[in-house]
This record gives C-alpha cells, structure tokens and sequence, in this order.
C-alpha cells in the first residue's frame, strides 16, 4: 500500500470495505464541509474552519463508512432514499435536517420528520409549541 492509496479526493473520505480492502467512500450529505472535503474523523465531528460542529451523532460501521445515529432536537435524521429515517438505506444521504423554526416541529428527531404546525399554534422546531392569541 502507498500513501496515495490512502487519499481520497474532494467529496470522498477513506476506509474499509466489506473485504477490508481500502476504498473511498462519496461524503454523506450532511457530513460534507463549505470547501467539499468531508469531516475526517468522527470524533472531531467538525469542518475545518467552521464555526460550528457537523449536527448529529457520527460511528464508524467496523472500521467502514460512516453512519449517523441521531441527531439533536429539532433535526430530522435523514438516511433513506424516502428522504425520512425509515426506507431502503442510502449512505450517501444522511443528514440531520434542521425542522423551520416557526413553522415546523418535530417529536423524535431519529425517527420522526418535521411537521408543519397546525393552525393557532407557534412552532419551535422541537417538540414545544407556543399557544398564539388571536
């Protein structure tokens, strides 16, 4: 094995596939930084430079690709081609959907999609509301 081997190019991170041969896997969605690199190490689970960390919880699958497990309240964990958590599985997809604060909510960011709020009330993005008086 080369060093180059173990370089992959923008959009793209290193690891294992299902025979441990070395490969590069396309970036997830949601794990993909503003300058197209892709986060490097899950416990680092930031861009380089940002302000702000990658959203959601970030493993490894055996040494593999990247997996998100959950994301924070008021994100809707995106890992299936039906655009929700539940579905046929696409890696490359995954993402923490942030719900529109006002106008959305959400009960189980991991398992739930965001919901648009329902008349007479203020939505927060998670799972409170606010009671608006007309």
């Amino acid at each position: 094995t080369q060093p180059s081997d173990c370089i992959c190019s923008l959009r793209h991170y290193f690891g294992l596939d299902e025979d441990a041969k070395a490969t590069c896997y396309t970036c997830p969605t949601g794990a993909l930084c503003l300058d197209s690199t892709c986060f490097e190490e899950a416990s680092a689970a930031s861009c380089r430079g940002a302000d702000s960390p990658m959203v959601g919880t970030w493993e490894r699958d055996n040494g593999r690709r990247y997996l998100l497990k959950s994301c924070p309240e008021g994100y809707s964990l995106i890992n299936s081609t039906s655009g929700t958590s539940t579905g046929s599985f696409e890696h490359d997809v995954q993402n923490c959907k942030q719900c529109v604060v006002g106008q959305e909510y959400i009960l189980n960011p991991n398992t739930d999609k965001c919901q648009i709020c329902p008349p007479g009330l203020e939505c927060t993005g998670g799972p409170s509301y606010i009671p608006v008086i007309a």
